[in-house]
C-alpha cells in the first residue's frame, strides 16, 4: 500500500509537471510519508515514476490462471489485452512522454517489465506440469514484453492523446496486438 501511494503520487507529479519538476520531498509531503520511508521503497523518483507499471500490471494478473484447454500463448494474449485497457494504454502513453523527455527514466521502466513478468511465467509454467516456464514460455513472454520494451524507447509510437482520441485508445492498440500474435502463432515464418 505504502508503495503504491508513493509511486502514484510520483507519477501523478511527474505527469503534471515533468521529471525535473517536482522533488521526492513533494512526494512525501502529499503522501504524508517521510524520506526515509520513500528511500525504504523507491532509490530515487524515476524508480517510483516507473513503478506504475508494475502497479497496473499486478492488479491486473492477481489470480491470473491459464483455463482450461487454453495454450500458453490463448493465456498470454489474454493477459496482455487485460493489461493493455483503457486506462493502462494512457498511463503508458504518458510513460512514453516522460521517458522520451526525461530518459534517464528509461532504464527504469525497463526494469518494471521483469517484475510484471514473474507472476504471468509461473501462471503459465503451471500448463507445463512443473513450477517454472519452460523454454518455449520463456520466450514467448520474454517476446511478448519486448514491445513494451519498444514502446517504452518510443520505437513503437502509441496513439496520440487527445480529447477525441481517449475514448479508443486502448482500441487503438488492437491492430498491433494481432499482429503481433499473429507472428509468434506462425512463428515467423511468413515475415520478412
Amino acid at each position: 500500500m505504502t508503495s503504491r501511494l508513493l509511486a502514484e503520487s510520483s507519477f501523478r507529479l511527474a505527469v503534471e509537471r515533468g521529471m525535473g519538476g517536482f522533488v521526492i520531498d513533494e512526494v512525501t509531503t502529499a503522501t504524508g510519508y517521510s524520506r526515509r520511508t520513500f528511500a525504504n521503497h523507491f532509490s530515487c523518483k524515476e524508480e517510483a515514476v516507473a513503478a506504475v507499471v508494475v502497479i497496473d500490471a499486478l492488479q491486473v494478473l492477481k489470480g491470473m490462471r491459464v483455463e482450461s484447454g487454453e495454450t500458453a500463448i490463448d493465456a498470454l494474449e489474454r493477459a496482455i489485452r487485460s493489461q493493455l485497457n483503457q486506462g493502462n494504454v494512457e498511463r503508458l502513453t504518458q510513460l512514453q512522454d516522460l521517458a522520451r523527455d526525461h530518459p534517464a527514466l528509461r532504464p527504469y521502466l525497463l526494469a518494471t517489465y521483469g517484475q510484471v513478468m514473474r507472476p504471468l511465467l509461473s501462471a503459465l509454467g503451471m500448463t507445463t506440469g512443473g513450477v517454472g516456464a519452460d523454454l518455449d514460455t520463456l520466450l514467448l513472454v520474454n517476446a511478448c514484453y519486448g514491445i513494451f520494451s519498444a514502446i517504452t524507447l518510443g520505437e513503437i509510437a502509441l496513439p496520440a492523446r487527445g480529447d477525441d482520441a481517449l475514448p479508443t485508445l486502448a482500441h487503438n492498440m488492437d491492430p498491433l496486438i494481432n499482429v503481433m500474435f499473429a507472428r509468434l502463432r506462425s512463428g515467423f515464418a511468413n515475415t520478412r
